[in-house]
């Protein structure tokens, strides 16, 4: 998704929403997973069975980081929570922004990983076509 927002994924979902195309396994979320960069309609669409956010650790209280742009954002997360399909192996209480510079604890135990998070995040495709994360 890279840095996609709004205004992008309305033009993805007019050119291809109503195909399958956009159905995946596995959605690498935009934007760091910022407040405006996924929607219901985009997770509609893809029916992800797992996420993976690629962003910096919430503590790192530095210009130019996800701390001071709030990344991700908790609603971003809440949306992903309710979408993928598949659970982590153990839930986890992770930083999620509610603004820039402001973080709270969520507790997640759907198969949402962040980079800021979780380290590393290495995902495995098998010959079944399933995706998974490999611990």
């Amino acid at each position: 998704m890279a840095d996609l927002e709004e205004k992008g994924i309305s033009t993805l979902m007019d050119l291809m929403g109503d195909s399958k195309l956009l159905d995946a396994d596995l959605l690498k979320v935009g934007h760091h997973g910022s407040w405006n960069a996924t929607n219901t309609d985009l997770l509609a669409a893809v029916t992800p069975d797992l996420a993976v956010i690629m962003m910096g650790r919430s503590d790192r209280e530095v210009a130019w980081s996800a701390w001071a742009y709030g990344h991700p954002r908790r609603d971003t997360v809440e949306l992903l929570t309710e979408a993928v399909a598949l659970d982590r192996p153990t839930a986890v209480e992770v930083p999620v922004a509610t603004k820039a510079k402001q973080f709270e604890l969520m507790r997640v135990e759907k198969a949402v990983y962040g980079t800021g998070w979780d380290g590393t995040v290495v995902i495995e495709a098998g010959t079944t076509g399933k995706a998974r994360r490999v611990e």
